[in-house]
């Protein structure tokens, strides 16, 4: 049994524990931003081997651990290219850790630009009941991408997702903002 107290107490380990709660076996899912694979292992521990994971990332990771089968070397913005047309419509998760890689180049980070259109089509990916995962990085170019993201994301119609906004107030200044991107069951 996971510690929900310990999961909950860093920006990731929220991140994970709402990924734990809402992924399931056999389900198909995303990582966006597959960086050093962190999100991906633990997509791919929730899927199970009846599940698919997608691994988007532009460049190799740091970390020659790294499982690297399966990752698209290819930006996030086009993502809808690279999934299976039998997918779309039902991806459960979409995570994205923007910024810059842990450990690699600090100068190479998403983009406004680029995480916008990958947004869009992750909403277009997304199963009805799906969730989108947005860990947004409080440096220069990730400021700039929050602010375009709570542009695009106040104007998405409320009976049809929920948007929400995890500040970590007790932690550093800088501390990550998680979004968090719900669509509504459709009875």
């Amino acid at each position: 049994m996971v510690d929900q107290m310990t999961l909950y107490s860093t920006p990731v380990g929220y991140v994970h524990m709402l990924l734990r709660a809402h992924v399931h076996e056999a389900d198909v899912v995303i990582d966006a931003t597959h960086g050093n694979g962190g999100d991906t292992r633990l997509l791919r521990s929730l899927v199970g081997p009846k599940g698919f994971v997608y691994a988007f990332d532009v460049q190799l990771p740091v970390h020659a651990h790294v499982d690297m089968t399966d990752v698209l070397l290819v930006g996030h913005e086009s993502m809808a290219r690279h999934v299976a047309a039998s997918h779309h419509g039902s991806v459960r998760a979409v995570v994205f850790n923007l910024g810059y890689m842990p450990g690699g180049d600090k100068g190479l980070t998403t983009h406004a630009d680029t995480t916008h259109e990958a947004v869009k089509q992750a909403l277009d990916l997304i199963a009805p009941d799906g969730i989108i995962i947005l860990v947004c990085y409080q440096h220069e170019e990730g400021r700039r991408e929050l602010a375009a993201l709570r542009t695009m994301l106040s104007t998405l119609q409320s009976g049809m997702h929920t948007v929400t906004e995890t500040l970590f107030l007790n932690h550093d200044a800088t501390a990550p903002i998680v979004i968090t991107i719900a669509g509504v069951q459709r009875s």
